[in-house]
């Protein structure tokens, strides 16, 4: 028996009450695409809201009588608990989020707004067409910062032991200083403790100085130090900076040290080393700004205020340097470096007595820094005390290490031509050559070919101011073999069999400390700017000693030469006062001053300033500056070769032109009434 189920009027509704909530929808589906109809039909029924305690009722939006239910949402009142099906084509309204789940549920208690539940801006109205609403523009985000840098960070050197780490330290702060015998002792017992100390193995390449082997051999051991054992970042930003520095590669030191700068700006030493790199390519500004920095980083870091008066003395601001020297003084009095850098203020200063007392006190404190020799050599032999300042320089002869007696030994040799009051006697000039000759002969036999072939033109350029052309022309030729390679030295190394055998048969350990003496003492071979530098040389003095045998023409020739062997703006210069040195030689007073005028040779000067002064009064060019010059030139407190060729010469030349207020004005010679005055250099 089938029983017929009829539906009560009062739970289904007549048409009349469907048609106005159904037109809307179906009408607004038939404008859908069929894909997009098909995608609302496809996507699956919500979960259906059972309870919603707590829900906002007030100001919730009103639908017409009949209008489908959101899936989730109660029932209106007098309706089945299920809400109906959704309508095909159910306008999708631009924004409204879609939850694929079913509407969100909220907690208990979820918060009720003030004001009712949030409207919908431009929901539209019962029976109205809906209109597309504009999409929410979202604002992008800006990108968060990256994290601020630790201002404070600060290097931590890697070592195996505590041990190692303080004697990696102590060598920094003697090389800082420029003791350099007590930096490297420290540095050699740090990598001894551990040998996978790259950073120690590179300071050891620095403080090799000039001797391209030992720097080479350092620097491999570093490198291999490196494969067994990666420092931090900045460690090795700073291993970086120091090779590129020693290799003399001047960008990748800058970088290395711009690197260093910004991992541990809290570092003082980071300032430090980046202002040096910036000082030796002569950006002054920024050299001073990082040395400042390291300063107030550390107030008491004495290497930057000594960095910053040395840079001060370059830029020929002596009061700024005195304040800096002051406070390396103030922050470290007892550092010898210290006094040795007030002793060269005073030296640049002429003031000879305070310059020796500041040398005797440096060397009180450390009778290893001979640095402090150098400069009390100097004031005592500036100051009129040749004998006690050979002394001095005889410390630097006896030093074991070759580069500070060869210095010791090129001072010894000027000594004797700053000796003299006036222009050398011939004596003294001959001294001057056995000191010379010495030099070059212990050169030779230790393979430093550099400082071989720079005593040798030393030698010449004296020989020629004795007048001794013959022995010029002999020194100007050894020079030229040894640039060259052909001085023999090779063929006599290798004609040594029974010498190798008797090294053969000695101890492995003796060969080896025999090996390492010799790489630590010899420079067996000269870079191309070396050899390019020293041709240089050869050749102006050769263009000189042409000149004086009557070869005006070939030594012409040879200042042409010169320009294309130095080329730029160097060559030029060098080329100019070669000629204009030439001119003096030929009495052409005009010549040389057109030629000098702009040179800072003291060599150029004299010959500038004989060609301004000479002639008889009232013919000279210009007195008054002529004057000016040889006063420069006269208070010159540097030991090199053109100040001991030029000092004398200008306080003899004072004493016999004494300046005089009455003196009428310089008027311009003719050029044709003194062409054959010679001016004697």
């Amino acid at each position: 028996m089938k029983i017929r189920t009829v539906a009560s009027p009062r739970l289904l509704p007549s048409w009349s009450q469907l048609l106005p909530g159904l037109l809307p929808g179906l009408l607004a589906g038939a404008l859908l695409t069929p894909q997009e109809a098909a995608a609302q039909q496809q996507q699956p029924a919500p979960a259906q809201n059972q309870q919603n305690p707590g829900y906002p009722q007030q100001g919730y939006p009103q639908y017409p009588q009949g209008y489908p239910q959101y899936p989730g949402q109660p029932s209106q009142p007098g309706q089945p608990g299920q809400p109906p099906a959704a309508a095909p084509g159910y306008p999708q309204y631009p924004g409204y989020p879609q939850y694929p789940q079913g509407y969100p549920q909220y907690p208990q208690g979820y918060p009720q707004y003030p004001q009712g539940y949030p409207q919908y801006p431009g929901y539209p109205p019962p029976g109205s067409q809906p209109q597309p609403q504009p999409q929410p523009q979202v604002q992008a985000q800006p990108p968060a910062p990256p994290p601020a840098a630790d201002v404070t960070a600060k290097l931590t050197l890697s070592a195996a032991s505590d041990e190692a780490k303080a004697l990696l330290g102590a060598c920094l702060d003697a090389s800082d200083n420029y003791r350099t015998e007590t930096a490297r002792a420290k540095c050699t017992e740090a990598v001894t403790k551990d040998d996978k100390l790259a950073l120690g193995y590179v300071m050891l390449a620095q403080l090799a100085g000039a001797n391209r082997a030992a720097v080479q051999k350092r620097l491999d051991e570093a490198q291999d130090a490196l494969q067994r054992r990666a420092p931090s970042e900045a460690e090795r930003a700073l291993i970086d900076g120091l090779t590129a520095q020693v290799q003399d590669r001047r960008p990748a030191a800058r970088a290395a040290f711009d690197a260093l700068v910004a991992q541990v700006p809290g570092e003082r030493r980071a300032y430090y080393y980046r202002g040096l790199s910036r000082y030796r390519v002569s950006d002054f500004d920024g050299a001073l700004a990082d040395l400042q920095k390291a300063t107030e980083l550390d107030p008491k870091f004495g290497p930057a205020y000594n960095a910053i008066g040395h840079l001060q003395l370059r830029r020929d601001k002596p009061e700024e340097a005195t304040r800096a020297f002051d406070k390396y003084l103030e922050v470290a009095p007892r550092e010898a470096n210290a006094h040795d850098s007030m002793a060269i203020l005073h030296l640049r200063k002429g003031e000879l007595g305070p310059a020796v007392d500041s040398a005797r006190k440096a060397l009180e404190l450390d009778g290893k820094f001979l640095k402090a020799a150098v400069r009390l050599g100097d004031a005592l032999l500036l100051q009129g005390n040749p004998i006690l300042a050979r002394k001095a320089y005889a410390a630097l002869m006896a030093s074991a290490d070759p580069a500070e007696h060869h210095d010791g030994a090129l001072r010894t040799a000027r000594s004797r031509l700053l000796e003299a009051p006036g222009a050398p006697t011939t004596k003294l000039i001959l001294d001057a050559e056995k000191d010379y000759a010495a030099e070059v002969e212990v050169a030779r036999k230790l393979d430093r070919r550099a400082d071989q072939v720079g005593t040798l033109l030393e030698l010449a350029r004296v020989q020629l101011e004795r007048g001794g052309l013959a022995e010029t022309a002999r020194s100007l030729q050894t020079a030229r073999e040894v640039i060259d390679g052909k001085d023999g030295k090779a063929e006599s190394d290798a004609a040594k069999p029974a010498e190798s055998t008797t090294a053969a048969s000695k101890p492995a350990a003796d060969k080896e400390k025999a090996e390492r003496e010799r790489l630590d003492k010899a420079a067996p071979t000269l870079t191309e700017d070396e050899k390019a530098r020293l041709l240089a040389e050869v050749v102006v003095l050769r263009a000189l000693l042409l000149s004086s045998v009557g070869e005006r023409e070939l030594a012409q020739e040879r200042a042409g030469e010169l320009e294309k062997m130095l080329r730029g703006s160097a060559g030029l210069a060098r080329a100019r006062e070669v000629r204009g040195d030439l001119a003096a030689r030929d009495g052409d007073r005009q010549a040389v001053v057109s030629l000098l005028e702009q040179s800072q040779r003291p060599t150029a000067k004299l010959a500038l300033a004989l060609a301004l002064g000479g002639g008889k009064p009232g013919e000279q060019i210009d007195f008054a500056k002529a004057h000016a010059l040889m006063e420069e030139l006269s208070k010159r407190s540097l030991n090199d070769l053109e100040t001991a060729l030029t000092r004398g010469r200008a306080r003899a030349w004072l004493k016999q032109n004494p300046e005089s207020k009455d003196k009428p004005a310089a008027k311009p010679a003719d050029r044709s009434s003194d062409k054959n005055e010679k001016i004697e250099l």
